[in-house]
């Protein structure tokens, strides 16, 4: 009982679960987002 006080503590101040995927899916579904190999690997 005490871990669950913790987690429903931590989610109503940082955002539950649902809240937490659709800010990552916004973030990779961009336009814009700068993902593919020429953003993710070093350039020589």
């Amino acid at each position: 009982q005490m871990f669950m006080k913790r987690t429903w503590a931590l989610e109503a101040s940082w955002g539950d679960r649902g809240f937490h995927k659709a800010r990552i899916s916004d973030a990779i579904f961009a336009d814009d987002a700068p993902l593919g190999p020429g953003q993710t690997f070093g350039r020589s």
